[in-house]
């Protein structure tokens, strides 16, 4: 029951923060009501914090930053949309995409003469890690230097795409690893691990616990 996982942290002092996630690579944020969203987060304080298309929500409140995630989320508006119509998680769908097709193994059998044929399709809709704590991470920025703590597989690939992304000498990130939920590949780990450090880097001296909420998870983490 001791403290294990990356969400257990719970820093002095630290503030919690939700995302508001760009629906599409092409889509592009055009209105947020800013006001609107602090009147439903409960929270006249609460911080928000641009980088192009990602925003957050910060707040000492972890239940009113997801409050204010949930409001934009419903309310913001995007032009750039992708044509989505849901049909894409149906198999006849996928079979119709282009695709490159090889015969690997014996020869077709000669099946002229049976008294019968079967034929069947088999299909699986798609699945998820769906881990039991959704992805986190906690990062603080000195000034100076830039402190993130991940549930990631790789904190030395981490520490280089933070510091790319953000501008940083690479020898000013430091990345820590702690436990989190497992998963069978590649989860949401590094992704939210960076988002805190884009909070982090707005917010100097703060500490950032930030942490995807579990629609976030099942839309966004690379399975």
């Amino acid at each position: 029951g001791a403290e294990s996982y990356l969400h257990d942290m719970h820093l002095t002092g630290a503030v919690h923060a939700r995302t508001l996630r760009q629906p599409g690579p092409t889509a592009v944020l055009q209105a947020l009501d800013e006001a609107a969203v602090r009147r439903a987060s409960g929270d006249p304080d609460l911080r928000i914090v641009r980088r192009a298309n990602f925003v957050a929500f910060v707040s000492t409140s972890e239940r009113k930053a997801e409050a204010a995630a949930v409001y934009a989320e419903a309310n913001a508006k995007w032009s750039g949309l992708r044509d989505y119509r849901g049909n894409e998680q149906e198999g006849s769908w996928l079979v119709g995409r282009p695709a490159e097709l090889r015969e690997i193994g014996a020869p077709t059998a000669d099946i002229s003469g049976a008294a019968a044929m079967v034929e069947a399709t088999y299909t699986r809709p798609y699945i998820a890690h769906a881990s039991m704590g959704p992805s986190a991470g906690v990062a603080l920025y000195d000034g100076e230097t830039m402190t993130v703590w991940s549930h990631g597989q790789g904190m030395h690939p981490l520490r280089v795409n933070v510091a790319d992304v953000l501008g940083l000498d690479r020898d000013k990130v430091i990345c820590h690893h702690r436990h989190g939920p497992g998963c069978y590949g590649h989860n949401g780990s590094d992704d939210a691990a960076l988002d805190a450090a884009i909070v982090a880097l707005a917010l100097p001296r703060e500490t950032v616990r930030l942490q995807w909420r579990r629609e976030e998870e099942f839309a966004y983490e690379p399975v």
